[in-house]
Formats: structure tokens, C-alpha cells, sequence
């Protein structure tokens, strides 16, 4: 069987072509996700004209250059921090953060909860002496 595909161009001009199902169905499903896309960016898009520069939504988003050499320095201290750890702390900091509870760790090392627990408060507290650290002026 076939189905009759209506193409409307912008001068007005319609044409229509005969197409089989298989075809028009994937063409028809085409069209909708082409509306959906957009429709979604119509909605995320702001008009020049009532853009206010000042606005946080346009801001940098590190707002000026003193912001951006700091988090370029927590970065790198950061990073420091996590290629000194050892292969377990670092272990158990990957499956912590990837959700696994301090008991299922413990059990998967067969250690002791508190030993696993006092290892990723470590890494946090080190983490957290990091993200404290300001720059003197």
C-alpha cells in the first residue's frame, strides 16, 4: 500500500508524492521529532531585545578572571590530592561515589565498616581542607 506525503514549501507551492508505508511512516515520525526539537528550542531561546546584560542567565560562569585562576588552583590541588591517594582509599572512594554503601565496601574488602568509613572521611576532610583554601590578599 501507499500513503500521499504533503510537502509545503515556504512560496506556497504544494506538492505531494506516493510513497510506501514503511517509508511515510518513518517520514511522518521524522516530522513529529522535528516539531518536538522545535519546540523545545523555542522555548529555550531569549529574544536579543529583552536580553539584559547585567542578567545572571548571560553571566560568565566564572563571573571574572580572579574566579577562574582560583578554580584553576582548587583544580590542580584537587587533582594532587587524588593522585597521591593509594590504590584502596582510591577504590573505595570510586565505588562510594558511585552509590555503593560503607557496609557493602566493607563487605566486599571483608574489613571492618569503621575502617572503610574512616578512609573516605579522610579523603572528604583533605577534599574539603582544598575547597576552604583562599587566596591571601
Amino acid at each position: 500500500m501507499t500513503t500521499k506525503i504533503k510537502y509545503i514549501f515556504i512560496n506556497g507551492d504544494v506538492l505531494e508524492v506516493e510513497a510506501e508505508d514503511h517509508f511515510a511512516a518513518y517520514i511522518l515520525m521524522d516530522r513529529v521529532h522535528e516539531e518536538s526539537s522545535d519546540r523545545k528550542e523555542r522555548r529555550h531561546n531569549y529574544k536579543i531585545e529583552a536580553m539584559h546584560y547585567e542578567d545572571e542567565r548571560f553571566a560568565s560562569q566564572w563571573g571574572n578572571p580572579e574566579k577562574l585562576v582560583i578554580a584553576h588552583e582548587e583544580y590542580e590541588a584537587l587533582s594532587k590530592t587524588l593522585e597521591g591517594l593509594t590504590s584502596t582509599p582510591k577504590h573505595r572512594l570510586i565505588l562510594r561515589l558511585s552509590g555503593i554503601s560503607y557496609r557493602e565496601i566493607a563487605s566486599q574488602e571483608k574489613v571492618n565498616v569503621k575502617s572503610v568509613f574512616e578512609s573516605i572521611e579522610g579523603i572528604r576532610k583533605k577534599l574539603q581542607e582544598i575547597r576552604n583554601y583562599t587566596i591571601d590578599e
